[in-house]
């Protein structure tokens, strides 16, 4: 069903930045504290590898923005 809104580039973006809202989502629900300065700047490092991906290839292809905002909000509550 993604793949007839989107691209398989599109995808693998979305899912490789899904702990970052989780990080934030479990200081926030579970008080947890959060990440560590070095664990951002793991996160981030997979931000720009994702941003880099998509430069490099295709880039994102999305007709329809609300699979990726339900994905952003439901992947990280299905890991919390």
């Amino acid at each position: 069903a993604v793949v007839a809104t989107s691209n398989v580039d599109t995808f693998i973006v979305m899912r490789s930045v899904v702990p970052i809202p989780c990080a934030i989502l479990e200081a926030l629900v579970l008080k947890e504290p959060y990440p560590p300065p070095r664990s951002w700047a793991g996160l981030a490092t997979v931000l720009l590898g994702a941003i880099g991906y998509c430069i490099a290839n295709q880039g994102l292809l999305v007709e329809s923005a609300s699979w990726v905002a339900l994905y952003l909000v439901l992947m990280p509550l299905d890991g919390v």
